[in-house]
C-alpha cells in the first residue's frame, strides 16, 4: 500500500542552528534518497577491501545519510519553487554518501584552520577579548602543527598566537576539547548566528549549481534516441555501477554519462584551475559555467563557521560532499590557499623616494577627517611624495630604496591593472 514513509526523529538536528527534522516521503521519494545511497555504500565496501584506508567509515557514511535525511524537509521547501522533491532527494542523498577521503579533510586541514584562527583572532582585538582569550591558548607550541601549518606571517597578529589557536582547534576532539570550547564561547551569540548564516548561503549556493547540473545537464542522445544508460539510478546490489555491462559501453565517459557525480567529484580538485582545465575536465561548457560562478565573499567567515557548526553537530557540516566543497572553496580564497611561498621575492631596488615639492596641498573642510585629522598646512602648500606619506603613517620613506619594478611587472602579467599592480608592489615593499 502506498503512502509516505513515517519520519524518524530519534536524533535531534538542526541547519544552522534552527531545528531540523527527518520529513515524510513518498515512496517514489523514498527510492530515489536510498537507491543513490546503496549503490554507493555498496562501491564503497568493494573498494575498501583494496584500499581500507583510503575511503571513509561505515559511521562517517550513516551520519551523512542521517543529517542528509534530516534536511530533506528544508532543501524541499527552499528549493521547491526550482526543482522536483524527487531530484533534490536524490542529489542530496550521492552528496552525502559519495565514497572517499572527504570528511577526513575536515578533520585534519591547517589550511582552512588557519582561515579560521585568524578570523577569531581578528574577533578578539575587536571585541577587546585578549584577556579572555590567551589563558585558553597552550602554553607550549607545538613543532608538528608548526611544520604543517603554512609559513605565514601576518601584519596584525603574532605567530605565537596563529598557532596556539592552531593546536586548539587541531586537537579539538582531543586534549584540547575544553580549550576549543571555551573559545568560542567568547563569541557572541548574534556573531554566531551570521557565521552559521554564511556558511548556509554558500552551501546553497553550490547546492543549486549541483542541482542545475543534476537536472538539466544531460549527456547528448545516442543512436536510440536516448542518453547513456543511468548507472546509479537504477542499481543493483549484484552490479550498482553497471560494471558488468562497461564491455557492452565501449564508448562509456563518467564526465559525459554521469555530469553530476563527476561535478561533484571534481569540485575541489577544479575550483580556481583555468577555464579551461575546468571545461576540460568538466565536459560540458554549463557545468564549468557553474563551477566556475561558485565563490565565496568572506572565506575566512566560511573557515570559522565550519568549526562552530561542528562543534554544535549541524546538519551543515555532516553534508559530505557539499560541505567539503563549501570550506575547499573557502581555502583556495585564503592568501595562502594556491600555494605555499617557500622563496619571497625581492621587494626593492636601488633608488631614492621623490622629494620634489609638487603636490597642491587640499584640506577639504574637513572631509577626512576621521581618516587623517587635517595637519596645520595652508590650503595650496606644495608637499613631496614623502611629506604625504609621513603625514599619513608617520614613517619616512627609505632614502636608498624603491618598490620593485619587476614586481610590478609580475603582478601586471598576471592580469593585474597597472594602477593596482603599483600599489600592491607598494604594499609588499613594505609588508616585507
Amino acid at each position: 500500500m502506498g503512502g509516505k514513509k513515517k519520519a524518524n526523529t530519534s536524533k535531534n538536528w538542526s541547519l544552522a542552528g534552527e531545528p531540523v527534522c527527518s520529513t515524510p516521503l513518498s515512496p517514489s521519494e523514498e527510492r530515489a534518497f536510498k537507491e543513490p545511497i546503496s549503490s554507493l555504500r555498496y562501491a564503497t565496501a568493494q573498494m575498501r577491501k583494496n584500499t581500507p584506508d583510503t575511503f571513509q567509515n561505515g559511521e562517517a557514511m550513516k551520519q551523512g545519510e542521517k543529517a542528509a535525511r534530516a534536511s530533506l524537509g528544508f532543501f524541499f521547501k527552499y528549493f521547491g519553487g526550482k526543482y522536483q522533491r524527487q531530484d533534490i532527494a536524490s542529489a542530496l542523498a550521492k552528496a552525502a554518501a559519495l565514497p572517499g577521503p572527504i570528511v577526513d579533510h575536515c578533520n585534519w586541514s591547517s589550511c582552512y584552520m588557519l582561515g579560521a584562527a585568524l578570523w577569531l583572532l581578528d574577533y578578539v582585538e575587536r571585541e577587546e577579548l585578549w584577556e579572555e582569550l590567551v589563558p585558553l591558548l597552550p602554553p607550549e607550541l607545538d613543532e608538528e602543527i608548526d611544520y604543517s601549518t603554512p609559513d605565514v606571517d601576518d601584519l596584525s597578529y603574532s605567530r605565537d598566537h596563529m598557532l596556539g589557536l592552531m593546536k586548539v582547534f587541531i586537537e579539538r576532539k582531543g586534549e584540547q576539547r575544553q580549550a576549543f570550547r571555551k573559545v568560542w564561547d567568547l563569541v557572541d551569540k548574534r556573531t554566531v548566528v551570521r557565521l552559521k548564516d554564511e556558511f548556509k548561503d554558500a552551501l546553497l549556493d553550490y547546492f543549486d549549481r549541483y542541482l542545475e547540473v543534476c537536472t538539466r545537464v544531460k549527456p547528448p542522445a545516442g543512436p536510440d534516441g536516448g542518453g547513456a544508460a543511468p548507472m546509479l539510478s537504477q542499481p543493483s546490489l549484484s552490479d550498482p555501477f553497471g560494471i558488468n555491462a562497461l564491455d557492452r559501453c565501449q564508448d562509456f565517459n563518467p564526465a559525459r554519462d554521469h555530469a553530476d557525480m563527476w561535478f561533484l567529484m571534481n569540485t575541489m580538485m577544479l575550483i580556481g584551475k583555468s577555464p579551461e582545465k575546468v571545461r576540460g575536465t568538466l565536459y560540458f561548457r554549463r557545468s564549468s559555467e557553474l563551477l566556475q560562478g561558485f565563490q565565496v565573499q568572506d572565506p575566512y567567515m566560511i573557515c570559522a563557521a565550519y568549526l562552530l557548526l561542528e562543534r554544535d553537530s549541524d546538519v551543515l557540516a555532516n553534508l559530505n560532499a557539499l560541505t567539503v566543497s563549501v570550506l575547499v572553496c573557502a581555502e583556495r580564497h585564503l592568501p595562502w590557499g594556491a600555494d605555499e611561498a617557500y622563496s619571497y621575492a625581492d621587494t626593492s631596488e636601488e633608488g631614492v623616494p621623490d622629494l620634489s615639492l609638487r603636490y597642491a596641498y587640499h584640506s577639504r573642510e574637513g572631509a577626512y577627517e576621521e581618516v587623517l585629522p587635517d595637519p596645520n598646512i595652508e590650503e595650496g602648500e606644495l608637499l613631496s611624495e614623502g611629506q604625504l606619506f609621513y603625514l599619513a603613517t608617520g614613517y619616512a620613506l627609505p632614502r636608498d630604496q624603491a618598490p620593485s619594478s619587476c614586481l610590478k611587472g609580475w603582478f601586471m602579467e598576471q592580469g593585474v591593472p597597472e594602477g593596482r599592480a603599483e600599489a600592491l608592489a607598494w604594499g609588499a615593499w613594505f609588508a616585507s
